[in-house]
């Protein structure tokens, strides 16, 4: 999903906003009148291997994030910051030595980027400064030398909370930040402190990978991943939660989420609404206690209560791994599907890797960018 060739990360237009996207796509087909989902002559040309993650800052410029080797021809490992109009940033070059996973903006304008990578060698620097999995880079590439975190093994998402403080999931065991003579358990979720420190009140404990996080306007937090069970906060027993939990904000779960899901949550995103949209590997979900599940193939909705709702059900022939939610409602799906059909349609019709969907899961027709092959990060301007 993340390790072979090429991407152009282009943009769609629609409706005056844009999307842009990444992954392993190497062309997109475009007619000549421009319509929605219509290539725009923004033209990265990344080469070397895959966009896993792109964020757009407030200045416009678009940080990209994976494990490609150049952009426009300019050799730039696995990060790198394009001006709106799709040029390189040139002043701009980190050099993290492995592959970069995710990458978050802060409102001051640092940003976190998390990964596999052990060090960076910012801007042509003389020599590489350790950083092993997830590091703060002010806006100028250079690292944030005061901001250290060291988790024990990859970073897979972070998110960040209105008070500063950063939740981070991944495959992690644990963390010794900012020098400390010894580290700290902190298994596959954490919350740190604006300076990098963890947040020690706060330790949901996920027995494997968590691989998105999105934060409520209330300040609960929504997980998704390959999880079957939490044992949040020194809890005497585990939790059965598989794959889908909301956590409340000490890092405790919130019951009113409690599914049995059939494969890997992969993205989650947030409705303005408060719907919780999940994209995967599932098929199905499974309430705990119910005596039997509802289907659903690699996307679902959640009602804001937890509840599933019944009535969308776009219905992806492969895994999601990347949504957006658009400001009209409608939503971006990325990742490797051939086909949707949705809400009990008679036929599936073709959308190779990329489609939108109206609120209520219905296909947009109007849009179809047709890519190549997988995508793998999506997001709005």
């Amino acid at each position: 999903m993340k390790t072979t060739s090429l991407s152009a990360a282009p943009f769609f237009t629609r409706l005056g906003a844009w999307c842009l996207a990444g992954g392993l796509a190497a062309s997109l087909f475009s007619p000549a009148a421009a319509a929605p989902g219509d290539l725009d002559s923004f033209d990265a040309n990344v080469s070397g291997g895959s966009v896993n993650a792109i964020a757009v800052q407030p200045d416009g410029k678009i940080l990209i994030a994976g494990g490609f080797f150049s952009v426009n021809g300019v050799t730039r490992p696995r990060l790198a910051r394009l001006n709106a109009d799709g040029s390189l940033d040139t002043g701009f070059d980190p050099k993290p030595n492995n592959s970069v996973n995710c990458i978050a903006v802060q409102d001051d304008g640092k940003i976190l980027v998390g990964g596999v990578f052990i060090n960076f060698q910012p801007n042509g620097a003389p020599v590489t400064t350790s950083r092993n999995r997830l590091a703060r880079l002010n806006p100028d590439g250079t690292l944030d030398t005061a901001f250290d975190p060291n988790p024990s093994a990859a970073v897979d998402c972070i998110a960040l909370q209105e008070d500063g403080k950063i939740l981070v999931g991944g495959l992690f065991t644990s963390f010794q930040p900012n020098g400390a003579l010894s580290s700290t358990t902190r298994n596959r979720i954490a919350r740190l402190n604006p300076d990098g420190t963890l947040d020690t009140g706060f330790d949901p404990n996920a027995s494997s990978p968590v691989r998105s996080i999105a934060v409520q306007p209330n300040g609960k937090i929504v997980i998704g991943g390959d999880f079957i069970f939490l044992q949040p906060n020194g809890a005497p027993s585990a939790t059965v939660i598989r794959r889908i939990a909301r956590l409340n904000a000490n890092g405790t779960i919130d019951p009113s989420i409690d599914y049995l899901v059939s494969g890997e949550v992969l993205c989650v995103a947030l409705q303005a609404d408060g719907k919780i949209l999940l994209g995967g590997f599932f098929t199905g979900l499974l309430a705990n206690g119910a005596p039997s599940g509802v289907v659903r193939n690699r996307i679902a909705r959640l009602n804001a209560d937890g509840t599933i709702d019944a009535f969308f059900d776009p219905n992806a022939s492969a895994y999601v791994n990347t949504m957006a939610i658009q400001a009209d409602g409608k939503i971006l799906l990325g990742g490797n599907f051939l086909h949707l059909q949705p809400n009990g349609a008679i036929s599936p019709t073709t959308r190779n890797y990329v489609a939108r969907v109206n609120a209520d899961g219905t296909l947009d027709a109007s849009f179809n960018p047709n890519p190549n092959a997988t995508l793998t990060g999506m997001a709005l301007q």
